[in-house]
């Protein structure tokens, strides 16, 4: 419904598109089934460029986007893990959270459990793009920093 005028442009564009999250319509990434109607203006244009596959994608063992939805049985039940741990989490490839690699950005937040614990490991003050050079054996000059961790202890002599 309308909140002190915060969802009055949406109103306006998309009367009657009801989704669960009115925000997701135009955050640029295809939410899936729900949102890809005429009356959401197929998710706010961010499913146009999008291929309609149905549910052919759903059970792979990855939970996406587009297959998870109610008709598609959350991705062939990929999903459901997600959907229950994560409610509030929204990322461009849910199967990045948990996979055992921190992610930042989107991923790295309360809503979806910190990557879902993918950076309990990960220095806290380390405030780089490429997570993945974190750690991973080699040292790289430039995360060779305190905040870093000395390029997470992959720099330090032994």
């Amino acid at each position: 419904g309308f909140d002190g005028g915060d969802c009055k442009e949406f109103n306006e564009l998309y009367p009657d598109c009801s989704v669960p999250q009115p925000s997701w319509v135009g955050d640029k990434t295809c939410d899936g089934l729900v949102y890809n109607t005429t009356e959401c203006g197929y998710d706010g244009g961010d499913c146009l460029d999008v291929i309609d596959f149905g549910c052919s994608g759903g059970g792979n063992g990855y939970c996406e986007n587009i297959f998870n939805n109610e008709q598609c049985k959350y991705d062939g039940g990929d999903c459901l893990e997600f959907n229950r741990l994560y409610p509030g989490c929204k990322v461009p490839d849910p199967s990045y959270v948990g996979d055992g690699v921190c992610d930042i950005g989107p991923y790295y937040t309360l809503e979806c459990g910190w990557d879902g614990g993918d950076c309990a490991n990960f220095p806290q003050n380390c405030t780089i793009e490429d997570t993945y050079a974190i750690g991973d054996g080699y040292c790289q000059i430039e995360f060779n920093t305190t905040e870093c961790e000395h390029d997470g202890g992959d720099c330090i002599r032994t």
